[in-house]
């Protein structure tokens, strides 16, 4: 059945059969560039696409898994006390038996496995009620994290003798996560104080279907969020740390935290739902030093996260201006970005040149609307700067701070000094301005800090 699934029929998907509900994008792309007519698919294909794409991801590496799985079996019954143990390993070599690939296998189709549920969801409501697919839902969950354990020993430790191996699997695979969780606290706990609150939030809630732990950082001045980060993602990787650095271990971690997202609040509430996603893998191996400044973006949450992680929302309009010009200037960066990679590209035709400069122009309209978006925050930010007296100044440090950044932020976010936003750019440009951009979201991150502080302030006053 994995290996032969049924399939949509042919006109519904290409009657020229060029493509099917399996072939890669790419390979459409490159077949229409051939043909006129391939690529032209149905609106079935398109209906089903992701549900496509999403089976793939889960079928293939469990169809690998037991065709593996049979081979490993035969040979760890061999491998049992009293049994040359080198010599079989040896016998199992020369017939290619990997038993860490099957182990590999099953744990991709486990990861797979809620993107594909959420996918088929779409296409099982159609036909069934909500209830009894939350029902399989479950047990497929239920089933699976039950029976990785039972294979990863299985596969690895042959010889090892379990009296109840269901429930001794299980608790040696859950008390390494349940001591990283454990020392993680405790090692929040110490970064936290009378005027900085860190703490885990969820551990199960999914990104956009992908396994997280969830942290909040609540701060009373803004600024200190982003100084104590660091801190937080050393806490971070010396709790993971404190467990043995074993492929159990990287497995759980996948499987249940595979990303970290820390989520900064200032006194209680959010200012803007926003929050760093940061690969786990990436804090433990690299450290919070050596981390790209990639990773110190802010993401947008996605609603249905923020609706269960239940958190307060500031509701003052002044803060707005503070959101926009982080908003504004991070999307500049990552247009900026886009755009600099077609400096990579090989020397164009004539053909390919057109269709570069007309990608270019759409990319550069969406560029001078983020600016555009930018040097209005910008403004909003001088203009209530400009208006106070130097006596208001003095009480009010956070703004001065945040106008000096934006100050700064000004030189970099323009491409050129006498820079008109209707000017048009050209590619090696655009490539300069954007290796100078790179600086600009953590000067955006500060000066919207500070004018949250400010705008927070002032609201509390009045």
């Amino acid at each position: 059945m994995l290996n032969n699934l049924p399939r949509l029929p042919q006109t519904a998907v290409d009657e020229w059969g060029f493509t099917d509900e399996s072939t890669k994008e790419e390979v459409i792309e490159q077949a229409a560039g051939k043909i006129a007519s391939a690529g032209r698919t149905g609106l079935s294909i398109q209906k089903y696409k992701p549900y496509l794409k999403a089976l793939a991801d889960y079928r293939s590496p469990l169809a690998n898994f037991f065709t593996q799985a049979a081979e490993v079996m035969a040979v760890n019954t061999y491998l049992g006390r009293g049994a040359n143990r080198k010599r079989v390993r040896e016998v199992a070599k020369t017939l290619k038996v990997n038993p860490r690939l099957a182990v590999l296998n099953f744990a991709d189709a486990f990861k797979s496995l809620a993107r594909f549920q959420k996918a088929s969801r779409v296409v099982l409501l159609n036909f069934y009620g909500e209830g009894e697919i939350d029902r399989l839902e479950q047990e497929e969950q239920k089933i699976f994290h039950e029976v990785w354990p039972l294979w990863y020993f299985f596969a690895f430790h042959p010889e090892r003798v379990m009296q109840n191996a269901l429930e001794e699997c299980s608790r040696e695979s859950l008390g390494l996560l349940r001591k990283i969780r454990l020392e993680l606290r405790q090692r929040l706990k110490r970064i936290s104080s009378a005027d900085l609150q860190v703490s885990v939030v969820s551990e199960s809630l999914p990104w956009e279907g992908t396994p997280a732990l969830w942290l909040t950082i609540d701060a009373h001045y803004a600024w200190d969020i982003y100084g104590a980060l660091p801190s937080v993602l050393d806490a971070i990787s010396e709790a993971v740390r404190k467990v043995k650095n074993t492929e159990l271990r990287r497995y759980m971690l996948e499987f249940n935290y595979p990303e970290v997202v820390l989520v900064p609040l200032v006194r209680g509430k959010y200012v803007s739902a926003v929050a760093w996603r940061i690969s786990l893998s990436a804090i433990i191996e690299r450290g919070p030093s050596e981390l790209g400044w990639w990773n110190y973006a802010q993401h947008q949450i996605p609603a249905d996260s923020l609706s269960e992680l239940r958190l307060a929302a500031w509701e003052v309009p002044e803060l707005s201006g503070a959101a926009n010009l982080m908003q504004s200037t991070v999307s500049l960066f990552y247009i900026a970005g886009h755009i600099r990679d077609f400096g990579r590209l090989p020397d164009l035709d004539e053909q390919g040149v057109s269709q570069l400069q007309a990608y270019l122009d759409r990319a550069v309209k969406r560029l001078s609307e983020a600016l555009q978006m930018a040097l209005n925050a910008e403004t909003e930010l001088f203009d209530s700067f400009n208006v106070l007296s130097e006596e208001e100044l003095d009480e009010r440090p956070a703004l001065t701070q945040a106008v000096l950044a934006a100050t700064n932020l000004h030189k970099l976010i323009l491409p050129s000094d006498d820079f008109e936003n209707n000017k048009t750019l050209h590619l090696g440009e655009l490539t300069e301005w954007a290796d100078r951009l790179e600086q600009a979201p953590s000067l955006a991150l500060e000066a919207s800090l500070l004018w949250a502080a400010d705008v927070l302030d002032r609201a509390e006053i009045d």
